[in-house]
């Protein structure tokens, strides 16, 4: 199968399945409860996503492409923990669950990162890095917002 049509499909299934989790649940009084005020405004997110999933398209089609089976698999992992951290912390509401994948996702895009030398990898790894922050954050305000 064509690299490019697996990355697309890839990409664009992973942004499709985590917003369906994010959308309902950003606007809610319980995220606006556990929200950090270092948080950017909700305007910049589908910014940043868009910018960063058009990155994740040309590394994993370069990753496809090189036919390392590691890489491939390792990132496919990167990109299901990256649905189910948007599950846990939106839907389920459990930010110390999403959390712990939130770390997975770091350790897994360092390994990318380090493997590939993508620097298009750089933006997103950084992000990620931005956002346990931010995750990290949440979990101290989890009990005042139930």
């Amino acid at each position: 199968m064509d690299s490019t049509l697996i990355s697309a499909s890839s990409i664009l299934l992973t942004s499709y399945i985590g917003g369906i989790f994010t959308r309902k649940n950003v606007n809610t009084n319980w995220y606006n409860c556990i929200k950090s005020k270092i948080t950017p405004p909700k305007y910049v997110f589908p910014i940043v996503w868009t910018i960063l999933y058009v990155l994740l398209f040309f590394v994993f089609k370069n990753i496809l492409e090189s036919k390392n089976k590691f890489l491939i698999i390792l990132f496919s992992i990167n990109l299901l923990l990256n649905i189910l951290w948007t599950y846990y912390y939106f839907n389920q509401k459990n930010v110390k669950n999403a959390f712990l994948i939130i770390i997975l996702i770091i350790i897994s895009s360092i390994i990318i990162l380090y493997k590939t030398k993508n620097k298009l990898y750089l933006p997103y790894v950084l992000w990620i890095g931005f956002a346990s922050y931010l995750n990290y954050l949440s979990i101290d305000k989890i009990e005042l917002c139930k």
